[in-house]
């Protein structure tokens, strides 16, 4: 009988170590990553980590609502993303209400087939790099990383500028922690 309840212990124990490491893996939140703040916006129901040294600010508008993260005092009505220094950084969540002030339905139109070479949460987005003067592909230098998805009829679009090694390494680190919490 007691090596009947070992066995079951073991494999309880080893049952919720491989959940831990599957949660891991697919991008999950397990907890607060140590030295890090955690965000939390119920209105439009997600959240993210952020590193303890950074800044959050929200800018509202009527159709769309901006959630900037920077390791600097980044001031919206001021600061260009052009004008960044390589050591400044700045992670921004931009959501989008699907209504006819905005460019919702065209863009979800144009970018819902390419909806296919990461996920976000669990839902199918779309990962680029965007290049100077954001024409496309070829016409320029990297400036910028982005991940967009669309979830509850809002489109939700996460970046960081400018593209450097610093700030592609703060992207990976912040975007698995990113979750729909509804």
């Amino acid at each position: 009988m007691k090596v009947f309840i070992g066995i079951i212990i073991l494999i309880g124990i080893l049952g919720f170590s491989g959940y831990y490491f599957w949660l891991n893996q697919a991008g999950g939140i397990v907890g607060q990553i140590k030295g890090w703040k955690s965000y939390t916006n119920v209105a439009y129901g997600f959240e993210f980590q952020y590193p303890d040294n950074y800044e959050l600010k929200e800018e509202k508008d009527d159709v769309r609502s901006i959630f900037y993260v920077s390791n600097f005092t980044y001031d919206i009505s001021k600061n260009s993303f052009r004008e960044l220094k390589n050591d400044e950084m700045v992670f921004r969540v931009v959501v989008e209400e699907n209504n006819t002030k905005t460019g919702y339905p065209y863009v979800k139109r144009a970018f819902e087939s390419e909806m296919k070479n990461t996920t976000l949460s669990g839902i199918p987005a779309r990962k680029r790099a965007f290049e100077e003067g954001d024409g496309g592909p070829g016409t320029g230098i990297k400036d910028a990383l982005s991940i967009l998805t669309f979830y509850q009829d809002k489109s939700y679009y996460l970046e960081v500028r400018p593209y450097n090694e610093a700030s592609v390494k703060l992207f990976e680190e912040i975007v698995p922690t990113f979750r729909f919490t509804r």
